[in-house]
């Protein structure tokens, strides 16, 4: 990894800080996963120990997706007018503030505030961090280094699993308590914070990437038709994929008793896998071309999903979760080639927040819908309609860019 880490593949004569920027684009991609992973394993653990129902955990998890619905389309529209690197900046820092409101306390109110709040500094960094990386590097060069990233930030984050399963323990022993009790859990939550952090110190530091601006009466028109056809099937992917993602500590947890310890070390391992499997996903979009790839890999997350929830034994029901994870960690690098290569160059930030719109809609909605399905009959079918909007999703994007065996879009050859 350090050999790949000196060779990124990012030259681009018009922006010589580009590999200055990449690499801290890179470091802080990495203190996200990170933190996206203990968050993940301990949050809803923390809400449920703090006595809330599964009905309401699902809705605290929706809260960042709504105001991230609202704000993504200002946000995206501002990185376009701005440059991406100020909201880079302001993520980094603020981010981990309302983490720290998150962690310190246990009230409704309190809890849906800084939830929202969290959602809208979090949607800066989906945001940005994509075009910037974008511009930094060839075209016929950027699924390699969006594999990198992902890898970083679902392969290597993935060890925030580990670290956050690890911290609930400590906090357990010195504290004499259970691992599943809020003083333990409220120690991972503190934990996402430090990480935090830690990740932003670099960001000072990044230089801005000098981009070619065009007169407004030169600049490409926004293409209705095409926006549709990219938003409307990822909306069915995220709701989906919402349905499931965020409850899957939860379910493992219920359904098999697994303590946090020994699930973060699962959670560890299923992103090292999916980590392990991105660096596979350039070789795949080389044969396949970054369209096919990016249908076929949203594809198999759809089984994975099947054999998560109705596999009566604990090991092959953690073997979907691998599955489910893999494929989801190997499609984001293609799909976000297949999303920037789709529109030009000035529209990419605007294209980065209406997707974290779809994002919004897909993981306000879709654990929302979950949550109170499985308040009433259970994780299976909250699962199986998730797995549904998965399967929609999927043929939605074969039907408007693939059908007839050959590409729908003429404005996406290149990315093939």
């Amino acid at each position: 990894m350090a050999e790949g880490w000196r060779r990124l593949p990012m030259t681009d004569p018009l922006s010589p800080h580009a590999r200055h920027t990449a690499r801290i684009v890179l470091w802080y991609t990495l203190s996200k996963g990170l933190t996206l992973a203990i968050f993940g394993l301990v949050f809803n653990l923390y809400l449920y120990a703090e006595g809330y129902d599964r009905q309401f955990i699902g809705i605290i998890n929706a809260m960042s997706a709504i105001s991230s619905l609202i704000a993504a389309v200002p946000i995206g529209l501002l990185g376009d007018r701005i440059g991406q690197r100020p909201l880079l900046l302001i993520t980094g820092f603020v981010n981990p503030l309302t983490m720290l409101g998150l962690a310190l306390t246990n009230t409704a109110p309190v809890l849906i505030i800084f939830s929202l709040a969290n959602g809208v500094i979090a949607t800066m960094y989906w945001v940005s961090a994509i075009p910037l990386l974008a511009a930094s590097t060839r075209p016929d060069r950027r699924v390699r280094l969006f594999a990198l990233n992902s890898f970083l930030l679902w392969g290597a984050g993935s060890l925030g699993y580990l670290l956050g399963g690890q911290v609930v323990a400590a906090g357990a022993r010195v504290l004499g308590e259970s691992s599943r009790s809020v003083g333990p859990l409220r120690w991972g939550m503190l934990a996402v914070v430090v990480v935090g952090f830690l990740g932003a110190i670099p960001l000072p530091l990044l230089r801005h990437v000098p981009r070619a601006r065009k007169p407004k009466s030169e600049r490409a028109p926004y293409d209705v038709r095409l926006y549709l056809r990219l938003l409307g099937p990822d909306m069915l992917l995220t709701c989906g994929g919402g349905s499931v993602a965020g409850f899957v500590g939860l379910y493992l947890t219920l359904r098999f008793g697994m303590r946090p310890a020994s699930l973060g070390t699962f959670l560890t391992i299923s992103g090292l896998v999916g980590g392990g499997l991105v660096l596979l996903a350039p070789r795949v979009a080389d044969k396949l071309g970054t369209t096919r790839a990016a249908i076929a890999m949203q594809a198999g997350g759809v089984p994975a999903i099947l054999l998560l929830t109705l596999a009566p034994v604990q090991a092959a029901s953690m073997a979907g979760e691998l599955l489910r994870n893999g494929f989801r960690s190997m499609g984001d690098p293609v799909y976000n080639a297949f999303a920037m290569a789709s529109v030009p160059a000035e529209q990419r930030a605007t294209i980065s927040g209406l997707y974290a719109v779809t994002w919004s809609i897909g993981f306000s909605l879709g654990p929302a819908v979950s949550g109170a399905i499985q308040q009433r009959a259970g994780f299976t079918p909250a699962f199986l309609a998730g797995a549904c909007s998965m399967s929609a999703g999927v043929l939605l994007l074969w039907w408007f860019f693939q059908r007839g065996g050959r590409l729908a879009n003429p404005h996406l050859l290149s990315a093939n």
